[in-house]
């Protein structure tokens, strides 16, 4: 992207990155090759983007792929892992890492 690109080709890229944020971030799947085509729906009106409530529906998409993981035949797990990991952090503190008050950048 450049100053001169017009708006349309800035929406085109905020699409495109939107479009990877819900695919490969958010809404993982398994083959981490392919991203559903179905997010494009939801990205056509970039105004509306923010009035969704994509935090609820990755809460609500991990809390599936948890159930799912705990079937005896699955091997793998998907979803915002992250998010997971925040939680946990969160709610079991002795799990939490410690920062390293020592640290010195130079």
């Amino acid at each position: 992207m450049s100053d001169d690109d017009g708006e349309e080709m800035v929406d085109c890229a905020v699409r495109a990155y939107l479009l990877y944020l819900l695919g490969c971030m958010l809404f993982t799947d398994k083959n981490n090759t392919r991203v559903p085509i179905i997010f494009l729906i939801h990205l056509v009106d970039l105004d509306n983007v923010r009035s969704y409530a994509w935090g609820t529906a990755a809460l609500a998409y991990l809390y599936r792929q948890l159930g799912l993981a705990t079937r005896h035949e699955v091997k793998q797990i998907v979803g915002y892992l992250t998010l997971l990991e925040a939680w946990v952090y969160e709610h079991f503190e002795c799990l939490a890492p410690t920062p390293n008050i020592h640290h010195r950048p130079d």
